[in-house]
């Protein structure tokens, strides 16, 4: 015998308010066969593959070629590299003036840049926004170029503070807190002190103390100590 109308209609009234409550069973029993199925050999290994495909995709795809000198500051990634944090030390004696260093430094940056230090394909000119906010970038015209740092904290004559984010393809993914200072020596003579604080994914950072010491002892020191004086004009 059928049930009345009023029963029918009574469980299919039911049945809707026990709607979301069949629905989380559902979700609960689907996600617990899906992590079972997460711990099988099989399955691991499979997302592990999956996982590596896509790392050399990436790797194919962002790997650029860049001049070898420009990476030398830059530290070597291994696979699998885990987070870590390196400081870098370099301090220089110059035989210039301080207000002669400062202005070198920050003024004629285009002067003294190493070419081989140039990370992009068709660089110009280096430019120093000096201002906080300011970038350190090469220009390569048409609003092309690539920016190598951002100035957060400036003390002008006396130091400068910058953020950087190293790539992938130059050994990041990685941050650099660069201060550069200076401190008069006498009359004649100015005391440079670097410092850069890296954190990430450094990998072997023992080509990054050599890459500061090429760009700042053989490209800055060398060229502000061999530029003649100006004479200034009475």
């Amino acid at each position: 015998m059928a049930a009345p109308i009023g029963s029918r209609r009574m469980a299919a009234i039911n049945l809707e308010r026990d709607r979301p409550g069949r629905r989380a069973r559902n979700w609960i029993r689907e996600s617990r066969d899906f992590y079972a199925r997460l711990s099988h050999p099989i399955w691991r290994h499979a997302i592990r593959f999956s996982q590596e495909s896509r790392e050399r995709h990436c790797r194919d795809q962002y790997g650029l070629h860049f001049p070898s000198h420009s990476t030398l500051i830059m530290s070597k990634k291994t696979p699998h590299t885990p987070i870590t944090s390196a400081t870098h030390r370099l301090s220089l004696e110059i035989a210039k003036p301080h207000a002669a260093v400062w202005k070198a430094f920050t003024g004629d940056i285009h002067s003294w840049w190493p070419k081989d230090f140039y990370a992009g394909p068709s660089p110009q000119r280096m430019v120093f926004e000096l201002k906080p906010g300011g970038r350190l970038y090469e220009d390569s015209g048409k609003g092309n170029g690539l920016v190598w740092y951002h100035v957060i904290a400036l003390d002008a004559p006396n130091s400068i503070t910058m953020s950087g984010f190293i790539a992938p393809p130059f050994g990041g993914p990685a941050t650099s807190l660069l201060n550069v200072s200076f401190s008069a020596r006498g009359k004649s003579a100015t005391a440079m002190e670097v410092t850069d604080s890296t954190f990430g994914c450094l990998g072997d950072t023992s080509a990054t103390a050599e890459g500061w010491r090429l760009l700042f002892k053989d490209g800055f020191k060398s060229w502000v100590e061999l530029r003649p004086k100006v004479r200034s004009k009475n």
